[in-house]
């Protein structure tokens, strides 16, 4: 089993590094990278590079008729006009509202970050089920992005997490 299991293993490397994998998903009409994610992230820094600081609005590149979109969806293969984001939640912003944007998310993550560090404590169970949570979501966010969609179950996990983590720097507060 263990010489199976070694061998199974071996030919996985051998043809990742041959390029066996990256012509078997081509030949049956796949891209290997990420389905398609690096081709998607190329067109965002293109335009990232034409409007750095401001972007181009939220919600403003996946629109009918815009070109970089429609360039998107039909690599895709997908209809014109279905809901799209950048996979990338980092990449995201930034097209979409600029280094500004983008400075207010790194902002936010840094001071979640520093109240987490701050505050952690295993003994509250409301306290851990938030830093999984948004451990969750941080590590999700280099291949897609969830955040900025409104009304769903992301969102109200994302408030309860930074309401857990504020109530207890309160609460410490007022102890000390």
């Amino acid at each position: 089993m263990v010489a199976i299991l070694i061998s199974i293993i071996g030919i996985a490397i051998y043809s990742l590094t041959q390029s066996f994998f990256d012509e078997f998903m081509y030949d049956i009409g796949k891209d290997p990278t990420l389905t398609g994610r690096t081709y998607i992230w190329e067109r965002g820094l293109d335009l990232i590079s034409e409007n750095p600081i401001l972007g181009s609005g939220y919600q403003s590149v996946f629109v009918i008729n815009n070109m970089v979109a429609e360039d998107i969806w039909e690599y895709a293969k997908v209809e014109s006009g279905s809901g799209f984001n950048f996979h990338n939640m980092f990449i995201n912003i930034w097209v979409e509202l600029g280094f500004v944007g983008f400075f207010i998310y790194v902002v936010g993550l840094i001071l979640l970050i520093k109240k987490l560090y701050k505050n952690y404590d295993f003994t509250n169970p409301l306290l851990v089920l938030s830093i999984f949570v948004f451990f969750f979501f941080f590590t999700q966010s280099f291949l897609e992005a969830v955040l900025l969609r409104q009304f769903t179950l992301a969102q109200f996990l994302i408030c309860l997490a930074w309401i857990s983590f504020s109530s207890v720097s309160r609460r410490i507060v007022n102890v000390a």
